[in-house]
């Protein structure tokens, strides 16, 4: 790749930086190409290429800087062995670097304790936050983010002391909302959990209900029945994040009678491993109908289940007789929530030879790949049938829950079972 420019207006201006090129190799690499007018990009490392923004910054060459492919970092391992805030201070600090924003921002989501547990957190300013969490490639999860906001805060405010926040005084709630207030407009709440709301957001409830629009924690700050709480309140495991996601996924978007009215889905709790035991599985939940089956991971922040829309069938002497049902609407996911950048992900049927005899169990929820077996709180994935998320998993269960999936009808507010 080769890039003309053409910005350089005299000789005296690189006369006046001869200190810069005494020290710094980079620049000597830039003026070589500058003497014919060409920059040649190929076959550059990490260093030439972070050496090139910076002469061209220190050089004002602008047209040089516009010239730079977007894409000219794009897996490469940029900053090895250089501390985080120094790097996000000069490429979200400066409009010179903007083109390396997002390999930095890429480098920090694989690796998010180089931020998260950087010591001199504190020295970072306002805009270079407000530059890294409007990042469209950033994959922090919200409440990463917003605990990272308020860790920030709170080392700009070293006199409000978070342990006894249940005592801070409404001048001192004031103080840390001066410093979030152009922040906080950069979380987006309705994609936390209920228990991280309750946990980790409405300790601080004091800098957020003054003039702040958002739905989905105006509701959980005046305690209020959410709208759209799908019939999860019984639920250990799954909330209206999750809700929303199976919508999207079951795939009708709108009513086939009404085609501009969207469908609303609720999730009635038929079973629950904790509350009913493993003996009454079956009765509960044997032919019901399109059912959700989600179980969480032991010791791990990751649930894991399966949509049957013919419903559960429990009873192995019919195992034989369901060949003709069509398989090709069950899926299998995923809430993976066991780095700061979560994984919401759906695996779907690519086996249309499946027989549907590979979903029935009198153990627990079976879905072809993913059995539960509920005797042994125990669990295997085995990728068979679905687009494989893992290679394989088997797993201890801490509870297990199964839904009826309930079309709601909005035009006469009735359900649909």
């Amino acid at each position: 790749m080769v890039t003309t420019f053409t910005s350089l207006n005299s000789v005296q201006m690189f006369n006046e930086k001869q200190d810069i090129l005494d020290s710094h190799d980079d620049i000597e690499f830039l003026l070589k190409n500058v003497n014919i007018s060409v920059l040649k990009l190929d076959n550059l490392d990490e260093d030439e290429i972070y050496g090139l923004f910076t002469a061209s910054d220190e050089f004002m060459l602008d047209d040089l800087l516009e010239a730079i492919p977007d894409d000219i970092g794009e897996g490469m391992d940029f900053w090895i062995d250089q501390d985080c805030i120094p790097v996000m201070s000069t490429i979200f600090g400066m409009d010179s670097y903007k083109k390396l924003r997002e390999p930095l921002v890429n480098k920090i989501n694989a690796n998010a304790e180089w931020l998260l547990e950087a010591e001199d957190l504190p020295c970072m300013e306002e805009n270079v936050m407000a530059g890294f969490l409007s990042q469209k490639n950033l994959a922090f999860d919200h409440i990463t983010r917003w605990d990272l906001i308020i860790k920030w805060a709170l080392s700009q405010r070293p006199n409000l002391d978070k342990e006894v926040i249940k005592r801070w005084s409404d001048e001192e709630f004031g103080l840390l909302g001066m410093s979030l207030q152009n922040l906080i407009p950069l979380i987006q709440f309705s994609e936390m959990s209920r228990n991280d709301i309750h946990s980790k957001v409405l300790p601080y409830g004091k800098i957020l209900s003054q003039g702040f629009d958002n739905a989905a924690l105006k509701w959980y700050l005046t305690k209020y029945k959410s709208r759209g709480s799908h019939g999860l309140k019984n639920s250990n495991i799954i909330n209206h994040q999750h809700a929303a996601h199976f919508i999207k996924w079951i795939g009708t978007k709108h009513d086939e009678n009404h085609p501009k009215v969207p469908c609303r889905y609720n999730f009635e709790l038929i079973y629950q491993l904790s509350r009913d035991g493993i003996h009454s599985y079956a009765e509960k939940c044997d032919q019901m109908g399109p059912t959700l089956a989600v179980a969480k991971v032991a010791g791990q922040r990751c649930l894991i289940g399966g949509y049957d829309p013919h419903g559960l069938r429990t009873d192995k002497s019919s195992t034989y007789q369901h060949d003709g049902i069509s398989v090709k609407d069950n899926f299998i996911f995923f809430f993976d929530n066991r780095s700061y950048t979560s994984k919401s992900i759906r695996c779907k049927l690519s086996r249309f030879d499946t027989l549907y005899r590979n979903f029935l169990s009198e153990d627990g929820p079976c879905f072809g790949d993913l059995r539960l077996i509920l005797e042994y709180k125990s669990g295997a994935y085995m990728p068979s049938f679905y687009t494989p998320y893992l290679t394989q998993m088997f797993f201890d269960i801490e509870e297990c829950e199964v839904f009826k999936v309930i079309k709601v009808d909005k035009t006469n507010k009735k359900s649909k079972k």
